[in-house]
C-alpha cells in the first residue's frame, strides 16, 4: 500500500474512530484481561457458563467470587451452592450458600454442615421461620458421627504424612477415608481446588490408582471387583452395571458416611472421560483393579449414588479420575 493510500485511509473519520476505540480496548485487554472479561460476562453474556469460564480462566481475578456467586444464583442447584461455600469460606454469602445447599439437599448431613458453622441459624430463620426440625436433623447426624467414631478404627499414614482411618470389614482391612496422596501426574483435586482434596481426597486415573496404594506399605493394593462385591454383599448388595438390582439401597445406607459399618463412603465426584469435573456431593466414584476383557480401555468402578441412595457397579474409562480406597488382607475377619 502506498504512502498516499495509507494517509487517505487514516484521514477517513470512520477508520479513525475504529482506531481510537480499538487501540485503548486492545491495551485494556492486554493490561487488564480479568477486568475486561468480567465486564463482558456481566453486561453482555450474563450466563452460568460465562461466569464459570471467568472462575476457571482467571484464578486470581478480584471478581472470581462475584462470578461464582452469580453462577450459583442463576443455576439454583444444591451442589453449586455447596461448591461456592467450599471454595469461598470467607464470603459474605457463605452462610446463605450453606443454607441454600442444606434446604435443597434436605439431608441430616447438610443441615449439620450449616448449623455447625452457624448455630444461631439467622438465615434459616429468615427463610424458613421455625428451625427446630432442621436443628434436630443436624443433631441426629452429629450423634451418628459420634457413634461411628467409637468404632474400632485403626490408622495408617502415607509418605506425605496424611493420616487415614482403617477398619476391618468382610475379612479385609479397608481404608475408611479417601486417599489424598499427591502424584506428579494422574491425580487432581476436584475443580483443581485444594479444599476438595482435604474433604474428599484426590481423584486418580486408573493407571495411577493401580500404583498408588502400594505406597501405603506392604500388602496395600487397589481392591479388585470381587473385593468390592463382597463388601457390598455383606451390607445388602449393590446394583450391577447392566442394571440388575441387588438391594443397593441398603448397601448405600450402611456404607455411606453416616452408615453403621464405619466405611464412610464419600460423594467426591469425578473427572469424567471428557476431562470435566462433575457430580461432587451427588456421587462418589471408586476404582477397582479389575478390567473387562472385551473393553480393555475401561475398568470396573463402584458408585455411591446419593440421589437414588444406592451403590451401583459400573464401567468407566481408565482416563477418568475417580476416588481410591485401598485394601489389604487381615487375619481378623469381622462377621456381620
Amino acid at each position: 500500500m502506498s504512502v498516499f493510500s495509507v494517509q487517505t485511509l487514516l484521514s477517513n473519520n470512520f477508520v479513525r474512530g475504529i482506531l481510537a476505540l480499538g487501540i485503548p480496548l486492545l491495551l485494556y485487554w492486554v493490561l487488564f484481561p480479568a477486568h475486561l472479561h468480567w465486564n463482558f460476562c456481566r453486561f453482555a453474556l450474563s450466563s452460568p457458563a460465562a461466569y464459570q469460564r471467568h472462575v476457571e480462566k482467571f484464578p486470581n481475578s478480584p471478581y472470581r467470587e462475584k462470578a461464582a456467586w452469580r453462577r450459583a444464583k442463576k443455576l439454583e442447584e444444591a451442589g453449586i451452592y455447596a461448591q461456592f461455600a467450599e471454595e469461598f469460606p470467607d464470603s459474605r454469602n457463605h452462610e446463605l450458600a450453606l443454607w441454600k445447599a442444606a434446604s435443597m439437599f434436605n439431608t441430616r448431613e447438610a443441615y449439620w454442615e450449616y448449623f455447625s458453622k452457624y448455630p444461631a441459624g439467622e438465615i434459616a430463620v429468615q427463610y424458613k421461620g421455625k428451625i427446630a426440625p432442621y436443628k434436630a436433623a443436624a443433631y441426629k447426624y452429629s450423634q451418628e458421627q459420634q457413634l461411628a467414631a467409637k468404632l474400632n478404627y485403626g490408622e495408617i499414614q502415607d509418605p506425605e504424612g496424611n493420616k487415614y482411618r482403617t477398619i476391618n470389614l468382610s475379612g479385609k482391612t479397608w481404608m475408611a477415608d479417601n486417599l489424598n496422596l499427591s502424584t506428579a501426574t494422574g491425580s487432581h483435586c476436584f475443580g483443581s481446588h485444594e479444599n476438595y482434596c482435604l474433604r474428599f481426597g484426590r481423584l486418580y486415573s486408573w493407571k495411577t490408582a493401580q500404583k498408588i496404594c502400594a505406597k501405603l506399605g506392604p500388602g496395600w493394593r487397589l481392591p479388585a471387583d470381587a473385593e468390592w462385591d463382597e463388601l457390598a454383599s455383606t451390607y445388602g448388595g449393590g446394583k450391577d452395571w447392566d442394571g440388575a438390582e441387588r438391594l443397593g439401597k441398603r448397601a448405600y445406607r450402611e456404607l455411606s458416611k453416616s452408615g453403621r459399618s464405619g466405611f464412610a463412603g464419600l460423594n467426591g465426584g469425578r473427572i469424567n472421560s471428557d476431562g470435566q469435573f462433575d457430580n461432587v456431593y451427588f456421587a462418589g466414584y471408586y476404582w477397582t483393579s479389575t478390567t473387562l476383557d472385551i473393553r480393555p480401555e475401561e475398568a470396573y468402578m463402584y458408585v455411591f449414588d446419593y440421589q437414588n441412595r444406592q451403590v451401583i457397579k459400573g464401567l468407566e474409562s481408565k482416563q477418568a479420575g475417580l476416588s481410591c480406597r485401598c485394601v489389604k488382607e487381615t487375619t481378623n475377619r469381622v462377621v456381620r
